[in-house]
């Protein structure tokens, strides 16, 4: 919750600082290419760190990592001295953390919890997720319009900080080994082995890849411009992405009560509503409409986030958990999780 409450803030603050900086799309772009690339690169070796180190030690450095490098670039942005090369250098360095923290993060939850609670499990932590991507969001953009983007991203630096401390005193036992253990390489080629000759799993991550490149590039990326140069605005914009988490908790809601049955069959049917709001977008480019398609997408989103998450979680080893959300979150993006 601590990490989440700024980190929900910062894609706003992010977006608008560079736009503050640099008034130009392409700028924008490459700026979260920037974050992403890096991320893209060094996936694969973060589920075998994870895998292999263990994911709290993972975790926690992480977290670290992340609020020193968001607290330099609030202070650039808060003194007046960022230039869209800070930006560029920052954001890599951020994409190379989420490489290492992300597959620790997605593989913790089966340590924590038996089979039999899986589902309660991660729609409780999504229903978190869900009420702070509401109220992270607007709050941002309040900040960006009041005081400026880099408050946002000052908070957000700290509540990284603070989630590293939160976790020390948390105790998760280390991967039982038997035998020699294997190189990095061989715990590598293991996880790829895995990925390669499970069809479901390359399949969805496939598909997925193409979709959500899309969608980073229509809604993530030309969204904000589009806002700023329409009565949409910078607050418009904020209300937008709170509405998708508005429908992801309203969903979270109903998946306490109803239990999964094809967990992933459900959830492809659910993300075919994940294009609506870029389809609004475009043809309807006021607030009302594309935050009531926001709510029906997220609602898709969180039945497929849900539907996905069991799937990895109880039909792939523990011990493979990390390596197989590497190669899913370097085909997805990790956008919908």
């Amino acid at each position: 919750m601590v990490n989440l409450a700024g980190t929900t803030m910062a894609p706003i603050a992010l977006a608008f600082a560079v736009l503050e900086v640099s008034d130009s799309p392409g700028d924008l772009g490459l700026v979260l290419a920037a974050h992403s690339i890096p991320m893209v690169a060094f996936m694969l070796a973060g589920g075998v760190i994870a895998d292999r180190v263990g994911r709290t030690l993972v975790i926690q450095g992480a977290n670290v990592a992340s609020g020193l490098s968001q607290g330099l670039l609030a202070a650039l942005l808060l003194t007046g001295r960022a230039e869209l090369w800070h930006f560029v250098v920052l954001s890599a360095v951020n994409g190379t953390v989420s490489a290492m923290n992300l597959p620790a993060l997605s593989g913790l939850v089966p340590q924590l919890v038996p089979r039999e609670q899986l589902q309660a499990a991660n729609v409780l932590v999504s229903m978190t997720r869900s009420a702070l991507l509401i109220l992270g969001p607007t709050v941002s953009a309040g900040l960006v319009v009041t005081v400026g983007p880099g408050w946002a991203l000052a908070v957000d630096a700290a509540a990284w900080l603070v989630a590293a401390a939160v976790l020390l005193p948390v105790r998760i036992p280390a991967r039982a080994r038997s035998g020699a253990e294997p190189s990095v390489l061989g715990e590598l080629r293991e996880g790829w082995t895995f990925f390669r000759t499970t069809t479901w799993l390359w399949v969805v991550v496939l598909v997925f890849s193409v979709t959500n490149g899309i969608h980073e590039g229509a809604f993530t990326t030309l969204g904000p411009v589009l806002a700023k140069d329409s009565a949409i605005g910078e607050h418009g914009w904020g209300l937008i992405v709170s509405a998708q988490a508005v429908g992801r908790l309203v969903m979270t809601l109903v998946l306490m009560r109803v239990t999964l049955q094809r967990p992933l069959l459900v959830g492809m049917v659910g993300v075919a509503f994940f294009g609506l709001p870029i389809l609004v977008m475009g043809l309807v480019p006021q607030t009302l409409p594309i935050m009531l398609a926001a709510v029906v997408a997220g609602m898709g989103v969180e039945v497929f986030g849900l539907g996905w998450n069991l799937a990895m979680q109880e039909n792939v080893p523990e011990e493979m958990l990390s390596r197989a959300y590497s190669y899913d979150m370097l085909g997805e993006g990790s956008t919908l999780s």
